[in-house]
């Protein structure tokens, strides 16, 4: 396919042709620095004597700029500019602050200023790139295909990464030039990406709207709105569940080893659903396949709390699948489905926030707080009843999704990719 093809409904998208191949480059790449950012700034900053209060605080930085800074960025791509020319942007300026991170004094402050300005400049590309391969031909198909690129990417790059910093000759700093590398990359396979401006995307594109407005119209949506109030409880447990599990670990004083095979389960598993996710969304709706998400999210914590111990802590992982990666890509698919046309990358940064960024800030919040009155263990049960209580937001999604096919009749109950409902 050597052009875009033009939809043939007023406001429909315009389908933009992108080698899968190049798709998953792209995608490969953007997992390189999330696999050395996130997992080795607490070890770097721990290295130069920063303690964990300063640490929490450098890892608060990152969804307090997201927060701040995606829905923004998202309103930018799907309003003025191509979403590539935002992704290339964002790589050049995070290749220079990446190389900034070792020359600055190693400070919380400064460490905190540089969290804070990287941050805030990467905050929407994951959704931009997922954007673009969802408007690219057959994207919703091959989405989960193209996404087993990042999940591999980020496997092999925090083991050699951390084997790399393992070395007796080798130095923390050595990360850095290793982001920098990502951030190249970044660079290099957007550039090889096919996109359309704003007005090119759409069939009869309709006036621009401001960015106060455009949030509205995301928020108001009659089935949007109680898909993110799903996402947001759902997730919450989710989050608190992942970000103690090291320490449920040292609890039961296993190696370290132990908690690195525990995060490789559950990556070797969302690959896994990520492979089968064409078959899964023909043949199940997303609706309930949301549900069964959340089921095995409040069966893997159960599991945890009422069996302790090493080995049921990385068998559990393998719900990992379900609970993350069925979860994603339900999310992704149903949000933009549900989007406006012309707010596709806005919808999906907001489902970024309320996936992601805000279940961190408020879940890390939780679990401080929850932990100071339970055990580790008791504290893995309540949140097993967390994400049962979530399962009682889905009939009103399931209502409000009925509700809107009755009244709008936009939106076919059947498509070629799986059911909403």
């Amino acid at each position: 396919m050597d052009s875009p093809t033009p939809a043939g409904a007023p406001g429909s998208l315009v389908t933009i042709p992108n080698s899968p191949w190049r798709l998953a480059a792209a995608m490969g790449a953007l997992f390189i620095t999330t696999g050395v950012f996130l997992p080795f700034l607490p070890v770097y900053a721990r290295s130069h004597g920063i303690g964990a209060s300063g640490t929490a605080l450098l890892l608060g930085m990152i969804p307090l700029a997201t927060i701040a800074c995606a829905q923004y960025l998202g309103y930018l791509a799907d309003m003025f500019f191509t979403r590539t020319r935002l992704i290339i942007v964002s790589a050049v300026v995070c290749f220079a602050i990446a190389w900034l991170f070792p020359l600055v004094p190693p400070t919380t402050a400064w460490l905190a200023a540089l969290t804070l300005l990287y941050t805030a400049m990467c905050a929407a590309r994951m959704s931009m790139m997922n954007s673009i391969v969802l408007a690219s031909h057959r994207g919703d198909e091959r989405y989960g295909a193209i996404r087993i690129a990042g999940s591999v990417t980020f496997t092999v790059v925090i083991f050699a990464v951390g084997w790399l910093v393992d070395q007796p000759w080798a130095r923390i700093e050595y990360v850095f030039p290793v982001l920098a590398f990502g951030e190249l990359a970044i660079w290099l396979a957007a550039a090889g990406l096919r996109d359309l401006p704003p007005a090119e995307r759409l069939a009869n594109a309709p006036p621009r709207i401001g960015f106060r407005e455009a949030q509205r119209r995301l928020l108001s949506h009659p089935v949007l709105r109680p898909f993110y109030v799903f996402t947001l409880a759902t997730q919450l447990s989710a989050y608190a569940g992942h970000q103690m599990q090291v320490r449920l670990l040292q609890e039961m004083d296993e190696s370290a080893l132990v908690s690195t095979a525990s995060l490789a389960i559950g990556a070797i598993a969302e690959i896994a659903i990520f492979a089968a996710s064409a078959w899964i969304f023909r043949r199940f709706p997303l609706i309930r396949l949301m549900a069964v998400g959340a089921a095995a999210l409040s069966l893997r914590w159960a599991l945890v709390w009422l069996f302790p111990s090493a080995a049921v802590v990385l068998a559990s992982n393998v719900l990992h699948m379900l609970t993350f990666g069925l979860a994603f890509l339900t999310g992704i698919l149903f949000v933009n489905r549900m989007s406006p046309p012309e707010l596709k990358s806005s919808g999906l940064t907001m489902f970024g926030m309320f996936f992601f960024s805000l279940p961190a800030l408020v879940g890390s919040a939780v679990s401080v707080l929850v932990l100071r009155w339970v055990s580790i263990f008791d504290f893995y049960g309540l949140m097993s009843l967390a994400a049962l209580a979530a399962l009682a937001t889905v009939p009103p999604l399931a209502r409000a999704w009925d509700e809107y096919c009755r009244i709008s009749m936009q939106v076919p109950r059947m498509e070629m990719l799986g059911r909403v409902a």
